[in-house]
C-alpha cells in the first residue's frame, strides 16, 4: 500500500510569469518595492493597467497556481489451493486519488484586470479499481521428457472519474480568493467511466 500527499505551489510561466517580467523590469527601478502606501500594485507607467508587464514580486505573491493531490495505491493478492492439480490467483489493485487544482489572476495583475480577477477551480475524484484472476494448472506428464500445463485467466477493470471545476470573475474584496467572492460564477462537472 502507497499513499502520497502533495501541495505543490506553482508561478505562472512564458509570457505571464514573473522571470519574463524581471527580464523586461527596468534596471533603474526597485522590483523588491511593488506595493504602494495603500497595499496595491505600484505601477511604473502611464500604460492601462492591463498593460504594463506585472512586477515579478507582485506576479509571485497575487497570482497563484496551486495543485494538491491526495493519492492511495493499494495491492491484494491472494492464493488458493484447494485442487491437487492446480491454484487460483487473484490479485486486486486501487488506484484513487483526489487532485485540487486553483488558478488565481489577481484583479490588479496584468491578465486579470480586463475581467475584475479570475479565480478557476477544479476537483478530480478518480478510482480505478482491478482485478486479475488466474487458474493455474500444474504440469501433468505426458511422456518422460514431455509435459503440459495450462491456465485460465480473466481481467476486470472499472474507473471513474468526476471533475467539479467552476470559473469566478470580477472579485468583490481583490485579496480574498474564494469563489463565494467572484460575482460572475460558471460551473460544469464532467463524469467519465468505464468496465472492462
Amino acid at each position: 500500500m502507497n499513499y502520497s500527499y502533495s501541495n505543490n505551489d506553482q508561478v505562472f510561466k512564458g509570457d505571464n510569469g514573473p522571470l519574463l517580467g524581471l527580464l523586461v523590469w527596468p534596471s533603474t527601478d526597485n522590483a523588491s518595492d511593488w506595493l504602494t502606501p495603500a497595499g496595491t500594485r505600484r505601477r511604473i507607467t502611464n500604460l492601462g493597467q492591463n498593460l504594463e508587464v506585472d512586477n515579478p514580486y507582485f506576479n509571485v505573491s497575487k497570482n497563484k497556481i496551486n495543485a494538491k493531490n491526495n493519492r492511495l495505491i493499494a495491492n491484494l493478492g491472494v492464493t488458493l489451493m484447494p485442487f491437487s492439480w492446480g491454484n487460483v490467483k487473484t490479485i486486486l489493485g486501487t488506484d484513487s486519488y483526489t487532485n485540487q487544482n486553483l488558478v488565481l489572476r489577481h484583479p490588479e495583475s496584468a491578465f486579470g484586470f480586463s475581467n475584475g480577477g479570475i479565480l478557476d477551480i477544479a476537483d478530480d475524484i478518480t478510482r480505478n479499481l482491478n482485478m486479475q484472476t488466474l487458474l493455474n494448472f500444474n504440469d501433468h506428464a505426458l511422456t518422460h521428457s514431455l509435459s503440459i500445463s495450462g491456465l485460465l485467466g480473466n481481467a476486470i477493470s472499472d474507473a471513474k472519474s468526476t471533475v467539479d471545476a467552476a470559473q469566478g470573475t470580477r472579485f468583490l474584496d481583490p485579496n480574498f480568493v474564494s469563489i463565494n467572492n467572484t460575482n460572475i460564477r460558471t460551473s460544469r462537472t464532467s463524469i467519465a467511466s468505464g468496465v472492462w
